[in-house]
């Protein structure tokens, strides 16, 4: 997951922030896009203000991760 705010004014928000998104070749990933400020100290609070996508996205990939940890675990005590 990335997030970005969309009015920094320290670098061309969207074009930068796009293609560095675009750039790893990850099957699976996000962008989010903050829209309620321009400043840089606002995006380092955003997930603790608004926590739930972030989760989500941990759950997501948390339980897939310990779900092929648990199989491999089952496989190896066989």
């Amino acid at each position: 997951m990335m997030a970005q705010l969309r009015r920094d004014f320290l670098i061309h928000a969207e074009k930068d922030g796009q293609e560095i998104f675009d750039a790893p070749g990850a099957a699976e990933k996000e962008l989010l896009w903050i829209e309620e400020s321009n400043q840089c100290f606002y995006a380092y609070n955003h997930f603790g203000q608004h926590p739930e996508r972030l989760i989500g996205w941990f759950d997501r990939h948390m339980d897939a991760t310990s779900k092929t940890a648990g199989e491999a675990g089952l496989a190896a005590s066989a």
